[in-house]
């Protein structure tokens, strides 16, 4: 019988990866996400709206804040499916199999296929990245075209090809779409090719044009939005969230809460918590931080906000912490150094450093921030359970527990191979069943279990004429959404202001639910006691739980004077 060829095998796990990989996402597809997450909800009105021809508005009104790839797709596929929330999890399916490949491939250029073999399935295998699979979150979609610009930037380097920095350049300037931070790393790789073609072959000439072909090519993708987002905020502008970041972090290093500066009410009702806005575009033009601020803002007290978020990181078991950070020390540091791996390391280091920067240039940290560290880690994790396998099976065989077969190198060599793997991959299964444990409870995708605001939001659109035009006041998006509704954002207040405000915008639907209670201190009250507002009245109860109770109240006041009569006397 034939041994199959080593293209052969290298194709046979590619696919039997692939197949995986889309079993298992497929299978936590069908299982576990009932409900739209929050920003998926996001997501999903903007591409409604994209298609409608609505204009760039998301949930709340105008925004800048969400970059547009993600959206058009939903709602190219939602052409074909009729559903946008079935489009995102849809693309977040089909991106999210094919990360596990792509895993594997960039691994066998710099680790060998050994290690490639490790990587693809420990990728295929992470909790983080299943559930990532099957959300309506951005996440998925931007790790994919981020990694396949990194891999397309090792072909670049290995092989020196034209195309391949403009398939670079291309994959990053998509990453750039599905968020802003991806125009940075299209720059890195092209810093980072004439360095490494100096060190590795002694010359960059040719590279340093791949280079600049490579920054074309994401420039040339980004240049569209950029134009909109300059357009609109009336100064240039290549992303458009660091306004709003760039306010909250100010806001806190004056002292503030979070939940203040997002949401908190200044005097006669005014809306100070830029949370409470309907128009992010508002944030960037009325709200600006200078740049002497912003330098300021980045290097307050950087040191104590690094080992925070270091500290945050160890304790992030959804990402298989703290195990998954020692085996990727053990892969970085671990096995023989020269110039080869030099390079390579250092491009890794220099990403991992990014994402750090990234992460540390605001001032409060959400788990979610954290998910776009798992990659790198992932790649020197799986490095070091090979690197711990080798390690035992050097010990084995000293201690004479493996024979080998002196009469067929080449099988023996193969059998190690496999043991070796079959170790590394027994190794990561203990990281990949701690993050398990732990994904449930991770607030993203315990949004797509809350049934209630769904069925709270799907009430509301069956009691209101579907050309009407909705207003919806509570702490997230879920129900709006389903409300077919504009959301507005419950603020950070005393009960009486809160109803004040609420009283003032003149909403529809109030949706309260009781598991909210911690992020507003209100709402428990207002849940058992009704809103001290004449205006509202209870019309909807869900839950038999007391922890898990949700409610509805319609607004009935009119625009008119009577309104103004029912205000409470202090704030008319």
């Amino acid at each position: 019988m034939s041994v199959p060829s080593s293209a052969c095998r290298h194709s046979r796990f590619m696919w039997l990866l692939l197949l995986c990989s889309f079993a298992v996402r497929l299978a936590w597809l069908l299982t576990y996400p009932r409900v739209i997450e929050n920003e998926g909800a996001q997501y999903a009105r903007l591409a409604q709206n994209l298609f409608s021809h609505n204009g760039y508005q998301d949930m709340r009104g105008p925004t800048t804040i969400l970059s547009p790839l993600y959206p058009l797709l939903m709602g190219a596929v939602s052409l074909v499916t009729k559903n946008v929330e079935l489009s995102g999890r849809l693309i977040s399916l089909l991106l999210g199999s094919l990360v596990p490949l792509v895993v594997y491939l960039i691994v066998d250029r710099i680790y060998g296929a050994q290690t490639a073999r490790v990587a693809g399935l420990f990728a295929a295998a992470h909790p983080l990245l299943i559930a990532l699979s099957a959300s309506v979150y951005s996440e998925m979609g931007y790790i994919f075209f981020w990694l396949v610009a990194l891999y397309w930037t090792l072909i670049t380097l290995q092989k020196g090809r034209f195309w391949a920095a403009i398939w670079a350049g291309t994959f990053a300037g998509l990453a750039y779409l599905v968020r802003p931070e991806g125009l940075l790393f299209a720059f890195l790789f092209a810093l980072w090719l004439p360095a490494a073609a100096w060190l590795v072959y002694s010359g960059s000439r040719v590279l340093w044009q791949r280079s600049a072909a490579l920054v074309c090519a994401s420039l040339i993708l980004a240049a569209p939005f950029i134009c909109f987002l300059s357009s609109e905020t009336g100064h240039f502008s290549w992303e458009g969230k660091s306004s709003t970041n760039d306010v909250i972090n100010l806001r806190l290093s004056q002292g503030m809460s979070y939940q203040d500066a997002g949401a908190g009410l200044g005097p006669n009702l005014y809306d100070r918590g830029i949370f409470l806005l309907n128009n992010d575009v508002l944030i960037a033009k009325y709200y600006p931080v200078s740049f002497g601020q912003k330098l300021h803002l980045l290097t307050d007290r950087w040191p104590s906000r690094s080992l925070a978020l270091l500290n945050v990181l160890l304790r992030a078991r959804y990402l298989g912490a703290p195990l998954i950070f020692l085996l990727a020390i053990a892969g970085l540091f671990g096995g023989p150094w020269n110039r080869v791996r030099l390079a390579y390391e250092a491009l890794l280091c220099s990403m991992a450093a990014l994402v750090f920067l990234i992460l540390t240039s605001v001032h409060f940290v959400w788990d979610r921030f954290l998910f776009l560290a798992l990659p790198v880690v992932l790649i020197w994790a799986a490095r070091g359970a090979v690197n711990c396998a080798t390690w035992l099976s050097n010990a084995a065989e000293s201690l004479m527990l493996l024979r080998r077969n002196e009469r067929s190198f080449d099988a023996a060599g193969t059998v190690r191979n496999r043991c070796v793997v079959t170790t590394a991959c027994a190794i990561l299964f203990l990281p990949a069943v701690l993050a398990g444990i732990h994904i449930r409870a991770v607030g993203e995708f315990a949004e797509s279990r809350w049934i209630e605001h769904k069925n709270a939001g799907r009430w509301i659109a069956a009691h209101f004429p579907a050309s009407a035009k909705i207003t919806v006041v509570s702490l997230d998006m879920i129900s709006a959404y389903y409300a077919n509704a504009t959301a507005r954002v419950l603020p950070e207040a005393d009960s009486l202001t809160a109803a004040a405000y609420i009283h003032r915008i003149d909403p529809d639907f109030v949706v309260l639910w009781d598991q909210e209670k911690f992020q507003r201190p209100y709402v428990e009250e207002w849940i058992d006691n009704g809103i001290p507002d004449p205006c509202a009245n209870l019309v909807y109860q869900d839950g038999i739980d007391v922890d898990h109770r949700l409610v509805i109240y319609k607004w009935t006041c009119s625009h008119s004077e009577s309104r103004l009569e029912s205000l409470p006397a202090v704030y008319r």
